[in-house]
């Protein structure tokens, strides 16, 4: 779990408890991986590590995976290919795609398919975090947005079927 001083110093704030946050890195790239892996732990994630796609899916399968970093050109199944996937066994999970040969149209098309975010390297591994918990804040707006939007549409539904019935 991690903990967040808010208004001033750890003597001094209001303490916020965070459960931890569960990241899953695809890379093809070990030293990548790696470096990843140990800066999100660092910091107080729990880091699942994947070198495909393959790999990824069974990952998702079995652990609470609440958002993915993955690499886009990888042999075999790549990063779009991936995100299809996800979009399909876990559509809630928050994709963020990487690469180091992108442009505005890949950008672009990353989102169109669904992915969160998109981010192209060399990048500053310590941005990392911040859009992992960006990401994660978003979609977590959405879903509860979602969830009221659906919660008063259901209160409407009963009113109208009430003074139907009535």
């Amino acid at each position: 779990m991690q903990i967040y001083h808010l208004f001033g110093s750890a003597e001094s704030s209001v303490v916020v408890a965070q459960p931890q946050r569960h990241v899953l890195i695809v890379d093809d790239d070990d030293l990548v991986r790696e470096t990843l892996h140990f800066v999100l732990e660092d910091g107080g994630y729990r880091v699942y590590a994947a070198s495909s796609g393959a790999e990824a899916l069974r990952l998702l399968e079995r652990e609470p995976i609440d958002i993915v970093l993955s690499d886009i050109f990888m042999p075999g199944m790549n990063g779009f290919d991936l995100l299809r996937q996800i979009r399909e066994v876990a559509p809630n999970t928050p994709v963020i795609l990487i690469t180091g040969y992108g442009n505005i149209e890949m950008a672009r098309e990353a989102l169109k398919q669904g992915a969160s975010d998109f981010i192209t390297k060399p990048y500053n591994i310590h941005e990392i975090p911040i859009m992992i918990e960006r990401n994660l804040t978003r979609h977590s707006l959405l879903a509860n947005q979602t969830r009221q939007y659906e919660d008063a549409v259901q209160r409407s539904f009963r009113a109208t079927l009430d003074a139907l019935l009535a």
